[in-house]
């Protein structure tokens, strides 16, 4: 006798990237042009979305980046213990997300915290060493350029979906 498995909770449902609305990326980057150069990239991914941006060092400055849709969250958020203050998580917890991508290869243990903080229901990253946060892990090399992982997310959950 086959056995049937259970529905998956709505949490656990694989999301259509045509239905999610606005999703959030998270991403590590080390200088402005390097993050605008993969904007447009990440555009034709998915029109709607909110970019969480790890840096080291000091903020980003300009004016183009004040206009992105990004949250900014700095390395220096962290204390020595690892906690981080209220008014700097405010942003990160602000809204919530039915899809998350990690775009961050070789992470830390403060960029696993903040992907762990960020609210969403379906969360796809790309390292392996903190695969039990993910949903949907995609093991590429490390030097896959953005464009290929973020067509690799898309053809897994078109692949999941049916």
């Amino acid at each position: 006798m086959l056995r049937q498995q259970p529905a998956p909770r709505p949490s656990e449902a694989v999301p259509r990237l045509s239905e999610c609305g606005c999703i959030c990326l998270l991403c590590r980057y080390t200088s402005e042009p390097e993050m605008l150069r993969d904007w447009e990239v990440i555009k034709a991914f998915h029109q709607d979305f909110q970019m969480v941006l790890f840096y080291e060092g000091k903020p980003y400055q300009g004016l183009i980046f004040n206009k992105l849709n990004v949250i900014p969250f700095a390395a220096s958020n962290f204390n020595f213990f690892g906690r981080v203050p209220a008014d700097a998580l405010d942003k990160v917890l602000s809204r919530h997300y039915r899809l998350m991508v990690n775009t961050v290869t070789g992470m830390d243990d403060r960029i696993a915290m903040l992907h762990r903080w960020i609210p969403a229901d379906f969360k796809v990253g790309r390292d392996d060493a903190y695969g039990n946060l993910n949903d949907l892990s995609l093991m590429l090399d490390e030097e896959a350029d953005l464009r290929a992982y973020l067509d690799n997310v898309k053809a897994y959950l078109e692949r999941l979906n049916g």
